[in-house]
């Protein structure tokens, strides 16, 4: 699909998937190299600060001299240890993400309440799952796309993304109103 819409574009294909797709594994790549140092970084600070740094604070949990200044100065500095601006600078999963902001009983709220939309969403499957209805496929769709976002988490924080958040809301909004009213729509 990129090679396509690439070629539409500009007449030529740049980006090598290939290569790309081996690198992934590669734990000797600079990138990879820089993710993992995140995580053992974030693990260890959620270690000693259990109870987390606040919403959107996670450039706090970068440098311990951070204490000293502003936010806005905070943000706009240049990370030596990963080489972007701070307010660049995310765990690169999720749920370390989450567990450095909000602690650990942020993540136990944070799972417990995506487990709780996958039950939902698995039990309205089950429950119709010998209906051939366009609804049905369409909260079937919404639990594939939540397990894929909460398995991609391990390794990004896409989700945070504000375009990606409000589509993914907006398709979790309409699954949710698809079975809270579904009976009525499947009586008739």
């Amino acid at each position: 699909i990129n090679k396509t819409l690439n070629y539409f574009r500009v007449g030529v294909f740049q980006e090598n998937f290939l290569e790309r797709a081996k690198s992934i594994y590669d734990v000797n790549d600079v990138s990879n190299m820089g993710r993992i140092a995140i995580w053992q970084h974030s693990g260890l600070f959620a270690l000693n600060h259990p109870m987390g740094v606040g919403f959107s604070n996670f450039l706090i949990s970068l440098d311990s001299e951070t204490k000293l200044q502003n936010y806005e100065d905070i943000s706009n500095e240049i990370s030596t240890r990963y080489n972007l601006p701070k307010k660049y600078v995310s765990a690169h999963n999720l749920y370390l993400q989450v567990l450095v902001e909000t602690g650990v009983m942020g993540l136990i709220i944070f799972l417990f309440f995506w487990a709780s939309v996958i039950r939902c969403l698995w039990h309205f499957i089950k429950h119709y799952e010998k209906t051939e209805d366009f609804l049905v496929y369409f909260v079937a769709q919404a639990l594939v796309m939540v397990l894929w976002v909460m398995a991609s988490s391990f390794f990004d924080i896409t989700l945070l993304n504000d375009k990606v958040l409000m589509f993914f809301f907006i398709d979790l909004g309409l699954a949710g109103l698809v079975i809270q009213r579904y009976h009525e729509y499947h009586e008739e």
